[in-house]
């Protein structure tokens, strides 16, 4: 397995049933604060109990303001998801919460509920491609993946050839040819503006061309950004979810029997399958005291969002994957960040989560494995950890 986690150096292929690493989680538990090595060689503080972390989630003295010389790194040298000031997670604090409030509109509950008849459209079409297609085949390729390529292309107002070439489209790919992409989506907003929609890219150019203003860069990446986290981040969560489904098969028969229990399979899902282990890099003006101890001041610092989804003081039973959990309790789990910096795409992950699950349980009741769930590993693509294949049958 290949990862360039900053926990490299830990275990992180997950339980046979699809949950977090017990090793990972018993030595991540053993050091609450204890430095880490990045990608970048450079070391960082790791909040690791779910206290830790969501305050340095919250608290504006862990900044994201990077740019700076001398500045912490993730990654090694520079790239345009990590350096480009005009990235939203990249954004100085108060140009980033202005650039949220003018666009929260796009991303509100109601829009987001508007997109449902299209997700459950192309979920039933994936469904009955895998039928015709017959068993056994991949999961992840067939159905984990194109899902979620499928609906964001189409609520952003991506057609035709376009979403062809999105297909393929991964944060690798991105990094690989950053320039040329940024390209293509000038030119595809171009186009809009010729020929305007209802579409989310219509929200977007118009949240460009009003009162506030983005500026035109800071609207191509967030076109940008959607497209990538829009669809790499909530593939990995549907397939690795999948297999803490079907790993313990009692799981997904009960859902098939008692689909009332979908909003509760899609949190634990998303509390113990985050695509990412650990939050943004932040670094600390100044000395800051933890529930765990004190970060510096100067010191770089990550989130643990693996380690937080199963601190026993906030979650019962933390690595069991439980379908009577609450929700509402189950939604304490911070892998969608928290603050000012939440996901804008967290109602869409979770609608596509529960589409899919709607989908796959009334059409294919008899989802099972293919292969034994412990030959299957977790890779990473830059950030992202996902499933390269999950062969099923039914």
């Amino acid at each position: 397995m290949t990862t360039t986690s900053p926990l490299a150096a830990l275990p992180l292929d997950p339980a046979p049933d699809g949950g977090p690493s017990p090793e990972l989680v018993r030595r991540l538990r053993a050091a609450l604060l204890d430095e880490v090595r990045m990608p970048s060689g450079q070391n960082a503080v790791l909040g690791v109990a779910h206290a830790d972390a969501r305050q340095v989630l919250t608290d504006p003295r862990f900044s994201r303001e990077l740019s700076y010389e001398g500045a912490p790194a993730f990654f090694p040298g520079e790239d345009a998801t990590t350096a480009d000031p005009d990235f939203l997670a990249n954004m100085p604090d108060r140009r980033h919460a202005l650039v949220r409030r003018i666009v929260a509109g796009a991303f509100s509950a109601r829009r987001v509920a508007s997109w449902r008849p299209v997700t459950e459209r192309i979920a039933a079409e994936l469904v009955r491609e895998l039928k015709e297609s017959g068993a056994p085949l991949d999961f992840v390729s067939q159905f984990g993946f194109r899902l979620p390529i499928r609906v964001i292309c189409e609520i952003i107002g991506i057609t035709g050839e376009d979403q062809e070439r999105f297909r393929s489209f991964t944060t690798a790919a991105f990094a690989a040819d950053g320039a040329g992409f940024l390209t293509y989506i000038e030119d595809l907003l171009k186009r809009r503006r010729a020929e305007p929609g209802t579409d989310l890219i219509d929200d977007l150019i118009q949240a460009r061309d009003g009162k506030d203003r983005l500026t035109e860069p800071e609207l191509v990446r967030l076109v940008l950004a959607l497209i990538v986290a829009g669809h790499e981040t909530t593939a990995a969560a549907l397939s690795r979810g999948t297999l803490s489904l079907l790993a313990e098969p009692e799981r997904y028969r009960r859902l098939v029997e008692e689909p009332g229990r979908i909003p509760a399979a899609v949190e634990e899902i998303l509390r113990l399958n985050p695509p990412v282990d650990t939050s943004l890099l932040r670094v600390a003006t100044e000395d800051v005291e933890l529930a765990s101890g004190t970060v510096g001041r100067g010191s770089a610092v990550l989130a643990s969002l693996t380690g937080a989804n199963v601190d026993p003081a906030v979650f019962e039973e933390p690595h069991s994957f439980s379908l009577d959990r609450e929700p509402s309790l189950a939604r304490e789990h911070l892998t969608f960040g928290h603050g000012a910096h939440f996901c804008l795409g967290a109602g869409v992950a979770r609608l596509e989560l529960t589409v899919a699950l709607e989908v796959l349980t009334a059409n294919l009741p008899g989802l099972r494995l293919a292969v034994d769930p412990e030959t299957v590993h977790t890779v990473s693509d830059l950030m992202v950890r996902t499933l390269p294949e999950l062969p099923v049958r039914w």
